[in-house]
């Protein structure tokens, strides 16, 4: 009888809409006071008394049993009616629930205000997708301003840790040249379980000192150098806690070690005394700081002597040329120089390549340290000096050469032709210097070209074409 009644109970509980008297004979029950009534009147149905409890169900006799078609229903129908047992069935006051059923309706924690709330952590043990700025035990990396990062080894945090980066604005107070940003990174304090690494891009590597990773507990803190290991163009720095973070080096800048260098050299070779001499070393760092990036600024750092950082440096302020005593380079040297400046920023000169060769041989020959300055400049001060102080080559560089190229064809042919006479300017000139003056530049006059065109056939008429 107990587990009849049990069984009902499970029943009453799933069903909840309604509740089935077990044991009766299937009439309704009224339900008063939160207890089921069962009325006696002699159709089968007992009277419950309300001082027995469940626990005082009498024991069916041995010889009493539950037919198999019972055990799993609760029910008893009216022709069903089990046999008097001299004591009434009493069903309990109290519904249990089972385990199963708490787990079912169990209620999910909430805020103060009701709605739901779920940290990192919780994100975390539901196998959720963490905020972009969240790292746990399984660890982790962190992007952070101007390429910073922060990478966190598996088993450095017991625990999600929502991490955040910050600039911070002149913070500066050590006594190391700084290279990077200073960032702050949080929850400040933060301990590791084990090392994280925190990597630093720099625009520059230092010509003297060890590049490393500073940390500080704050403003007007000491800092601190940190393991560091340079990779390419990035800082990395073994982390143990958060704090404060600058890249930077104990030494001189490559701009100051410029000076440094220079500051003599123009005493030497360019006569530089009192007073400029100390306005010199007050300017330099600045005027190079805004005048030259650091990748200009490293390799005038490894030239050999005075003479070739002069020249160097005369590429960038041409008033040095004439400033210092400056030694360019032989003919050999300028010459092709010059030229393969003229074809790769005038590259409409190209086709007069040979022609400028010997002609600026020939100019080379004539004042060697004149035409030398020229290598001290870069191959588009070359151009734009020769087309600011010559129109022609300024016409060539800009809308081509003067004589188109069928004309000038022709008129080669001719010079080739007819010998230049006695005493002519011609006789001097090779064809290809002819055609870089006649053609390229327009030297000759465009009336002089129409005419010589309509004299190809007569030398004599053709010379006479072009006055000396």
């Amino acid at each position: 009888m107990n587990e009849i009644n049990r069984t009902c109970t499970w029943i009453a509980v799933v069903v909840s809409l309604f509740i089935v008297g077990c044991g009766g004979g299937g009439n309704d029950k009224d339900v008063t006071g939160g207890k089921d009534q069962v009325a006696t009147d002699g159709t089968g149905d007992v009277q419950v008394p309300d001082d027995q409890l469940p626990g005082d169900m009498p024991v069916p006799p041995e010889d009493q049993t539950v037919p198999p078609d019972l055990a799993g229903d609760t029910r008893v129908e009216p022709d069903e009616t089990p046999a008097d047992t001299g004591k009434d069935v009493q069903e309990p006051e109290d519904v249990p629930v089972t385990p199963d059923i708490e787990k079912d309706t169990a209620v999910e924690d909430t805020g103060t205000d009701g709605t739901l709330e779920e940290t990192a952590a919780d994100l975390l043990e539901k196998d959720a997708e963490l905020p972009a700025n969240a790292v746990g035990p399984d660890g982790g990396e962190i992007s952070g301003p101007d390429g910073t990062k922060l990478i966190i080894p598996a088993g450095a945090l017991d625990k999600v840790v929502e991490f955040s980066f910050a600039k911070v604005d002149a913070p500066h107070a050590g006594t190391f040249t700084v290279l990077s940003i200073a960032v702050d990174i949080g929850p400040s304090g933060t301990q590791f379980l084990k090392d994280a690494t925190l990597e630093i891009p720099v625009d520059s590597l230092p010509g003297s000192g060890t590049p490393v990773v500073y940390t500080a507990e704050g403003k007007d803190k000491p800092w601190t150098a940190l393991p560091t290991e340079i990779k390419g163009m990035t800082l990395s720095a073994t982390v143990k806690h958060l704090s404060w973070f600058q890249a930077g080096f104990e030494g001189k800048t490559d701009v100051e070690l410029l000076c440094d260098y220079l500051i003599p050299c123009m005493v030497e070779k360019c006569g530089l005394v009192e007073p400029g001499l100390s306005e010199a070393k007050a300017e330099c760092p600045t005027l190079f700081e805004t005048e030259l990036t650091p990748e200009q600024i490293a390799p005038l750092l490894a030239t050999a002597d005075c003479n070739a950082l002069l020249k160097d440096l005369a590429k960038y302020n041409l008033e040095l040329v004439d400033a210092c005593d400056i030694q360019t380079g032989p003919c050999d040297e300028s010459v092709p120089y010059v030229v393969g400046c003229m074809v790769s920023d005038c590259p409409k000169s190209a086709p007069f390549k040979v022609g400028m060769e010997q002609l600026f041989g020939y100019q080379c020959s004539m004042a060697p340290d004149v035409f030398g300055t020229y290598t001290v400049m870069t191959c588009s001060q070359i151009v734009k000096y020769f087309s600011e102080n010559d129109s022609h080559t300024n016409a060539m560089c800009t809308t081509g050469q003067a004589v188109p190229a069928a004309d000038c064809t022709k008129l080669l042919d001719n010079f080739k032709k007819c010998p230049a006479p006695a005493g002519s300017k011609f006789g001097m000139m090779t064809s290809e210097v002819i055609g870089y003056y006649m053609c390229g530049l327009g030297m000759m006059g465009d009336a002089a070209v129409s005419c010589a065109l309509a004299a190809l056939n007569d030398c004599n008429a053709f010379y006479a074409c072009f006055p000396e």
